[in-house]
């Protein structure tokens, strides 16, 4: 079996959640789907945040090429070298990010300085309708505020292969 790297799960997580797989899969799978029920979305046209773009970051920006995206590069190490190589990537700081991505992957290492970082008061900063998608580490995002931003709208979707306590069997983002 190959295994899939991380950037590649991340681009993944990105194209199902935008696309709206999960829901549209879970209503078949209950027996619910009572006709046409619209369609999922494109990446084509949105704004794209990676924040974190060492190796992993790096490679994600790769893959987003044929997607016809904006890319928002947001890290504490100036690669504006690398940044230079694409025509859609922007270096911004993390409140630009958070403001102006419509998609988010976080791809940070885990340390005192990320584990909370996506607190409900940063929660509150990101683009309304926008979707997080974390495949970095447990712990860097509140996922209480992150269920109720869910709820109310104000987050679109989610991916997640990392939680705070795993196994994450009984966690309500599941």
């Amino acid at each position: 079996i190959n295994k899939i790297s991380v950037s590649e799960l991340a681009v993944c997580y990105m194209v199902l959640t935008v696309r709206r797989v999960h829901f549209y899969s879970s209503v078949l799978y209950r027996g619910e789907w009572k006709g046409p029920m619209g369609f999922g979305g494109d990446l084509r046209g949105r704004t794209v945040g990676i924040h974190g773009v060492g190796h992993i970051g790096k490679e994600v920006v790769k893959l987003l090429q044929p997607y016809g995206v904006k890319i928002l590069a947001c890290d504490r190490v100036d690669f504006s070298e690398f940044y230079k190589q694409f025509d859609n990537v922007e270096k911004v700081d993390a409140e630009e990010l958070w403001a102006r991505s419509d998609i988010l992957t976080i791809h940070l290492s885990k340390n005192q300085s990320t584990i909370g970082m996506y607190s409900p008061q940063v929660q509150a900063k990101l683009k309304p309708g926008m979707i997080l998608v974390n495949c970095a580490r447990g712990g860097m995002v509140h996922e209480g505020a992150l269920a109720e931003n869910l709820k109310s709208g104000h987050i679109a979707g989610a991916a997640f292969d990392v939680f705070d306590i795993e196994p994450a069997n009984n966690n309500p983002l599941l």
